[in-house]
């Protein structure tokens, strides 16, 4: 699959991930369910940070990456015009 987060994207869902997981182990005084939910979340946004591939991202046809040949002015060779 080709990667749709960009690298200011993986670095607030890294930064997220950690704060999540942050609360989650210093018993910030939130109910048990919400605990689990935010580990969940916290373990989804580093592995989509990580992989750089986010499936809402395909499903809604977004994409933060800004890298080589995401534009359409690329040719299929990788040179870019942007």
């Amino acid at each position: 699959m080709k990667k749709n987060i960009g690298s200011i994207d993986a670095v607030v869902r890294t930064d997220l991930a950690f704060v999540l997981a942050y609360i989650y182990y210093t018993n910030f005084p939130v109910p048990t369910v919400w605990y689990t939910v935010g580990l969940l979340a916290a373990g989804h946004l580093l592995a989509t940070a990580v992989f750089g591939i986010s499936p809402m991202y395909k499903l809604f046809g977004i994409s933060t990456n800004k890298g080589k040949g995401d534009c359409k002015k690329c040719d299929k060779n990788g040179t870019c015009a942007c």
